[in-house]
């Protein structure tokens, strides 16, 4: 006795050809969150302005006209830190950051130097936004493995974050929602 296919070769076909459609879909972040307005979320935006959307996992970022809007993936802290929510600003800009780990972190990995210098191996990728909350950047993200989400805060790609780190001014207004 033979087991028959309950799908069929017609079925199989179709399902398959369903799931290659689908992969050609855009990734659209407001297709989960709805459209995102700087409005809904600052009063004005005079010197540009960014939302961290931790559940859609998206930084919007608008310019001082409103007419700019930039959309890039991020990635929440990793190692069970927890992500401060509510409205803070960029107080300094680094391109090509030092950065110096947490005590917890030297104790869960043995051997971590005291300071790693700009490089492909700095948990902060190539370039950092520093936040008035202390220790807390958006930044990009080192090519380890190893310690690729270390750095305290939200992180982005090294490519987008170096093209948002010109349109970050000191003083714009982030919120995280």
């Amino acid at each position: 006795m033979t087991r028959r296919n309950a799908f069929g070769r017609r079925g199989v076909l179709g399902l398959m050809a369903s799931g290659v459609a689908m992969l050609t879909l855009p990734y659209r972040a407001d297709a989960l969150t709805g459209p995102v307005s700087w409005q809904d979320h600052f009063d004005m935006i005079e010197n540009g302005a960014m939302l961290a959307d931790t559940k859609a996992r998206t930084l919007h970022v608008w310019g001082g006209d409103g007419r700019i809007h930039r959309l890039y993936p991020i990635a929440p802290p990793g190692g069970g830190t927890l992500l401060w929510r509510g409205r803070t600003q960029v107080v300094r800009k680094v391109e090509g950051p030092t950065w110096r780990p947490g005590p917890d972190l030297a104790a869960r990995v043995p051997g971590l130097p005291g300071v790693i210098p700009p490089g492909p191996d700095n948990p902060l990728g190539s370039h950092a936004l520093y936040l008035d909350w202390q220790g807390f950047r958006i930044h990009g993200r080192a090519e380890s493995a190893q310690l690729r989400h270390a750095g305290d805060g939200i992180s982005l790609s090294n490519e987008h974050i170096a093209e948002l780190f010109p349109l970050a001014r000191i003083g714009m207004p982030v919120k995280v929602v």
